[in-house]
Order: structure tokens, then C-alpha cells, then sequence
């Protein structure tokens, strides 16, 4: 068996955003109550909940395509400048003021079918929680391997797809916010 090494990436930088965005999101959504996060604004656009639904299952549906990847080594290439060009070009876009549509696969789940927004949380908590001890066994020949397809942007290695996380979820984050403080 091939004696690999392991890094713990639950320190870098943007895991720890992750985790503080993640922790004030759940803050703002147990003060605003379930009715005030289930409630769907006039414009059609999604609500809280289905915000948080969104995030959980693109956090969640991440993990398990590295998780897929990685079971492959041999198949993971390595990274290329066009890599580092389209994960910046996705991060400035992400971090735009411009409002896209999600990439096709993702669609809203119905409101009326969604769990309580107190057992969403618990589900986010628990795919966070998988995400570390994913994040704390990472193998290090893999830093420099793209283990990630953004629908968009294309392959990434880890550290750009947990920037990319950061920023998706930082994005959202306001959104929530707007939401919740539009009338």
C-alpha cells in the first residue's frame, strides 16, 4: 500500500470563513423565526429557506464529488494556469455586484416541502461536520490535483474550491440578509 501523507486544511483561511459566515447565517435565521425564513417575497425570487436548502445541498454535493474523485488518484490532473485564470475569473465574479441565475442543475426546492429551518441548520451543521474530517485527512499529494468541476469555472484544486465556497456562500449571505430586512 502507498504510504501517503496527510494535511489538515481545517486552518486555511477560507475553511475558517466558511465556518464563521456559516455560524452568523444560522444566527440570522434562528432570530428571524421560521415563519419570516419560509415566507417567499412577491418578486418569485427564493426564500431563506431555500437559500439555506441550496447551500447545504451545493456544500454537500461538493463533498461527495472530491470524495468521488479522490477514491480515483490516477485521474485527477494536475493544476495549469488556465485553472488559476478561470477560479479568479469565477471569484470576481462571485464577488460582483451583478446577480446570476444558478447553473442549470440547481433548482429551488418547494417551500411548503422543505423541513424546519431549525433542522436544515442540522443538516448544514452535519455536512460541515463531514467537511472537516474530510478537510482534516486531506492527502497532500492532492493539493496541487484538480479534485473539483464548477458547473461554470471548470476543474479546481481544493484550495480554490473552498475560496469558491467562501465566496458562493459570502454571496448568499447577503441575500439572506436583504431578505430578511426587505418588507
Amino acid at each position: 500500500m502507498e504510504n501517503t501523507l496527510s494535511t489538515n486544511l481545517t486552518s486555511n483561511p477560507s475553511w475558517q470563513k466558511l465556518e464563521a459566515l456559516r455560524a452568523d447565517i444560522e444566527k440570522m435565521c434562528l432570530s428571524a423565526g421560521e415563519a419570516r425564513c419560509s415566507a417567499v417575497p412577491q418578486d418569485g425570487s427564493w426564500s431563506v429557506k431555500q437559500v439555506v436548502d441550496h447551500i447545504l445541498k451545493s456544500e454537500a454535493g461538493t463533498l461527495q464529488y472530491i470524495q468521488k474523485k479522490s477514491s480515483f488518484p490516477d485521474t485527477l490532473p494536475s493544476t495549469t494556469p488556465s485553472a488559476f485564470l478561470r477560479a479568479f475569473l469565477l471569484q470576481a465574479a462571485l464577488r460582483s455586484p451583478f446577480r446570476f441565475q444558478a447553473p442549470h442543475p440547481v433548482k429551488a426546492a418547494d417551500v411548503q416541502e422543505l423541513p424546519s429551518m431549525e433542522h436544515l441548520l442540522t443538516q448544514w451543521r452535519e455536512i460541515r461536520r463531514s467537511w472537516q474530517i474530510f478537510l482534516e485527512n486531506y492527502p497532500e499529494e492532492f493539493l496541487s490535483k484538480l479534485v473539483f468541476r464548477h458547473p461554470l469555472a471548470g476543474r479546481l484544486t481544493i484550495f480554490q474550491t473552498l475560496r469558491f465556497m467562501a465566496d458562493h456562500l459570502k454571496r448568499h449571505q447577503k441575500q439572506i440578509q436583504r431578505l430578511l430586512h426587505s418588507p
